[in-house]
């Protein structure tokens, strides 16, 4: 896919992003992705690869990328929650260094818990639930309790959901681009 072309298609997706709460960060732009090889990345975040680098420091940080050049298609993405609820998770703040713990709730009143990375659009979904059922996310404060901040990579075994694999796509000028007629 050309550069202009899926600037195009991503004027028409919903943006979301910690630029999103008081602090700042990186706005982005949550899609399911077709390759030119026929594979589907489910849960790929396009953005402004200066603003990437700002926020996160650098593109070799461990995160999973596809390169411009791969990608065919662009579509809505299943698992992303909405930009309003995500804003609702940014609010609240980090829960510790890199990561997020709340709560989602769901439209017949049940409650997960969730532990995710410093991006959570992308959502593991409880067996029998869709994007469309969470009408709520609430911010999961630490109690005195629970003590020290658990381990982000022990959360499984806490009983918390998490994130999707996901990919990152950035592009030079991405913001500018947008911003353009």
């Amino acid at each position: 896919m050309e550069k202009r072309e899926l600037v195009e298609r991503l004027k028409n997706v919903e943006r979301s992003g910690d630029a999103l709460s008081p602090l700042g960060g990186a706005f982005y732009y949550p899609c399911s992705t077709e390759l030119n090889d026929g594979r589907t990345l489910e849960c790929v975040y396009f953005g402004d690869k200066k603003d990437y680098v700002k926020h996160w420091g650098n593109t070799t940080s461990g995160r999973f990328f596809v390169d411009l050049s791969e990608v065919k298609a662009i579509s809505e993405c299943k698992y992303c929650i909405s930009s309003k609820l995500a804003k609702k998770i940014y609010d609240s703040g980090e829960s510790g260094m890199g990561y997020y713990k709340f709560r989602i709730v769901m439209k017949d009143g049940k409650i997960f818990p969730y532990l995710t990375g410093d991006a959570v659009e992308y959502l593991e979904l409880p067996e029998g639930y869709t994007i469309e059922d969470i009408v709520d996310v609430k911010p999961f404060y630490q109690s005195p309790r629970e003590g020290k901040c658990m381990d982000y990579t022990d959360y499984w075994k806490k009983g918390y959901y998490g994130s999707k694999r996901y990919y990152w796509c950035l592009i030079e000028d991405l913001d500018e681009e947008l911003k353009q007629p």
